[in-house]
């Protein structure tokens, strides 16, 4: 959900859904708390899903007629030696012969009855979950697709999943090494549990991957939910089909409320954007993460922190982190390209939102000048909006798009102290304190009137 894109009208279902939730913590508590038992084993559900989905081998109707005959007789035959104790050398054939069926069908069946032990864990852990999410999304109208996924008429998958450990109990007890080689031949226990097992995914297998599915979504729900609560001054965001990125004080979610500086974001109508220059240390890189962040959040339908926004369905293009490879023989200014003709290549196609930090830092001035101003006048061209930053104030000053609005950040100097208010202005920098961290840091860079 964080990382894909979304249709538009599934942003504002999943927006009601966290808001139903978000208030719910009791049960979202309790929730976790059974989801933390599962979790050891969430490799088992898919494990479970996929047993279901496979089509499997019908037991033929007579070994079904056989094992029910045998271990009828066996069980009848055991009985009556009570009063008639001649019959004994008959239950002993009998079992003998109960015996040489199971060592037969036990090589059928081995794979099934394995996979059942590894996933009946996992079975007994999940019901719990399963009947929270039913009672809950029975009661929410904005979870009603998760309440049909696990419902079925008078039926509920908490109820056919308790089946399911019920024959997963059974299976179990072939651990027991006195039980699977003593006892569990006798009564044909491994053929009448495998028999259970297909009955129970003939009746109920198709359905199994539609429960996981909408296990996964609420508990997706309940994680979002838990972000909402804990940052109470966020907002839900309108997504629209408009090509614009408005917003007021926008803020990075990771950074705590006292600390964090909110700015106003205005990229509105195709081609508009920001170069955005500014001192280090200033708030350039978190501006444009705090961009991309809050987008992301949006449409995965989360409150974003604002206290307003409104954006358009943009794919998300940064190129904020890239690295050198020195096995792939990749030179950082090469691995930057490369990203940036990916968004280039991305914007051919639709609007995207792009955010480019320090743009081709890994060339000399005059090459990083003339790239950048060719490839933000593409990306406005083709209607995308977004922001870039940039130490190189050349950039700002030279002719830039139409659409293109310089903003800043700057440092305050008092008494020799360097401090920083994190507050977007209008224009282009006009300081620089880069002098002033090498010489505070030691190093031997003695400049006039720095």
């Amino acid at each position: 959900w964080l990382l894909a894109r979304p249709l538009l009208g599934s942003i504002a279902g999943r927006q009601a859904e966290v808001r139903d939730l978000t208030d719910r913590l009791e049960w979202r508590e309790l929730f976790a708390a059974h989801l933390s038992l599962v979790g050891k084993n969430a490799d088992a559900l898919e494990h479970l899903s996929s047993w279901a989905d496979a089509s499997g081998r019908a037991p033929s109707r007579v070994l079904r007629i056989l094992a029910a005959l045998v271990t009828a007789s066996v069980v009848g035959l055991g009985l009556a030696t009570i009063a008639v104790p001649n019959l004994r050398p008959r239950v002993m054939q009998l079992a003998i012969a109960s015996s040489i069926v199971t060592f037969v069908a036990r090589a059928r069946f081995a794979t099934l009855l394995r996979m059942t032990r590894d996933f009946g864990g996992v079975v007994h852990g999940s019901r719990p979950l399963f009947r929270m999410a039913e009672v809950l999304a029975l009661e929410l109208p904005s979870l009603r697709a998760i309440a049909e996924s696990l419902t079925a008429g008078s039926r509920r998958a908490s109820e056919d999943l308790s089946k399911l450990a019920r024959i997963a109990s059974f299976a179990e007890a072939l651990e027991n090494e006195v039980f699977r080689w003593f006892l569990a031949p006798i009564f044909l226990w491994d053929v009448h549990c495998a028999l259970a097992l297909e009955d129970w995914r003939a009746r109920h297998g198709g359905r199994v991957r539609a429960w996981t599915e909408a296990l996964a979504h609420m508990e997706a729900v309940a994680s979002f939910a838990g972000f909402s609560f804990e940052h109470p001054e966020f907002v839900y965001p309108n997504v629209t089909n408009k090509v614009q990125y408005v917003a007021e004080k926008l803020g990075h979610p990771m950074i705590p409320k006292a600390r964090r500086v909110g700015n106003d974001v205005a990229l509105d109508g195709p081609g508009h954007a920001w170069l955005v220059t500014g001192s280090n240390m200033s708030g350039k890189s978190t501006l444009l993460r705090a961009i991309g962040t809050n987008a992301a959040l949006a449409y995965a339908g989360l409150p974003v922190c604002a206290a307003k926004l409104e954006l358009g369905l943009f794919d998300i293009r940064p190129s904020v982190k890239v690295g050198d490879s020195l096995e792939e023989g990749v030179s950082y200014f090469y691995a930057e390209v490369l990203r940036m003709k990916s968004i280039v290549t991305a914007s051919s196609g639709k609007p995207v939102l792009f955010l480019l930090d320090e743009i081709f830092r890994g060339t000399n001035s005059r090459e990083r000048v003339l790239g950048a101003r060719a490839v933000l006048g593409h990306l406005c061209t083709m209607g995308s909006v977004g922001a870039v930053s940039t130490h190189d104030v050349a950039l700002a000053d030279g002719a830039l798009p139409e659409a293109v609005t310089n903003v800043h950040f700057e440092e305050q100097v008092d008494g020799g102290k360097m401090s920083f208010d994190y507050v977007l202005r209008p224009g282009v920098v006009r300081s620089a304190n880069a002098l002033r961290i090498m010489r505070a840091l030691g190093l031997p860079v003695e400049v006039e009137g720095i």
